[in-house]
C-alpha cells in the first residue's frame, strides 16, 4: 500500500491552490475601479458605458440620497481653499457625486471643486478621474464644453490625459471606443451648438492622440 502522505504531497504539487490561481490571474489584468457602481468589477469600455448609462445613473442618484449635503459642502469649501487635499476618501467621492445631482443650484460650485480634484488627484483617485470626467461629459455635455473652453492649456491637457488613461484600458479597441463615446457626446448637443461641436471634435482628436501615445509606450 502506498504511503498516504506521499499521495497527498503529490496532489498538492499537481493542483496549486485556488488562491494561487486567482492571484496569478489578477496580476495579468489591469485593475480598474469605479465609484459609480462597486458591483461592476470588470473593465468596461464606452460600448458598455453607453448601454448601461441609465443603470449607472440610477446607482449614482441612489448614493446621493445618503449624503449629508451640508457637511460635504463644508468639506468641499476646504478643498477649494486648500485646507484639505482631495483623496479617495468618502468626503471627496461625495463631492464628485454631488456634481451629478438633479438639483443644479450648486452645479457651478461643485464643478469648481471638481476642477481642483482633477488637478490634484494622484494615486488611486487619479485612476478613476478619467471615468468621472467622461461620465460628467455625458451628464452635462453642453455645460462641460462651456467650461472647458475657458480652461488654460495646462488644465485642458490634464483632463485629456486622464480621459486617455481610461480609454487606454478599453477593449478590444480603445480608438474605436473613443469614437463611440464622442458620438454619444455629440448626440447630446443641439443643432445650433456648432461652435461647441467644433470644440468637441478637437477634444476627440486630442484624446485619440494621447491614447495612441499610451498604447505605443
Amino acid at each position: 500500500m502506498r504511503n498516504p502522505i506521499i499521495i497527498i504531497c503529490l496532489l498538492i504539487t499537481i493542483f496549486p491552490s485556488c488562491n494561487e490561481v486567482k492571484e496569478e490571474k489578477s496580476k495579468s489584468l489591469p485593475k480598474q475601479t469605479s465609484i459609480i457602481d462597486e458591483n461592476l468589477q470588470e473593465n468596461i469600455g464606452p460600448r458598455q458605458e453607453i448601454e448601461t448609462k441609465n443603470y449607472r445613473y440610477n446607482i449614482r442618484q441612489n448614493s446621493l440620497k445618503n449624503i449629508d449635503t451640508l457637511l460635504i459642502k463644508q468639506y468641499a469649501k476646504t478643498i477649494l481653499s486648500g485646507e484639505s487635499y482631495p483623496s479617495d476618501n468618502d468626503e471627496t467621492i461625495s463631492c464628485i457625486d454631488l456634481l451629478f445631482s438633479e438639483n443644479t443650484s450648486d452645479l457651478e460650485f461643485y464643478f469648481e471643486v471638481f476642477r481642483v480634484i482633477v488637478e490634484k488627484a494622484d494615486g488611486s483617485l487619479a485612476e478613476i478621474m478619467g471615468s468621472e470626467i467622461i461620465s460628467f461629459m455625458e451628464f452635462k455635455t453642453s455645460f462641460f464644453l462651456d467650461k472647458y473652453s475657458e480652461f488654460e492649456l495646462k488644465e485642458k491637457e490634464r483632463f485629456i490625459n486622464l480621459m486617455s488613461y481610461e480609454f487606454y484600458f478599453s477593449e478590444p479597441d480603445p480608438i474605436e471606443d473613443i469614437e463611440i463615446q464622442f458620438e454619444s457626446f455629440f448626440s447630446n448637443l443641439k443643432e445650433n451648438e456648432g461652435q461647441k461641436k467644433e470644440g468637441l471634435k478637437r477634444m476627440k482628436e486630442l484624446t485619440k492622440e494621447a491614447t495612441k501615445i499610451r498604447i505605443n509606450e
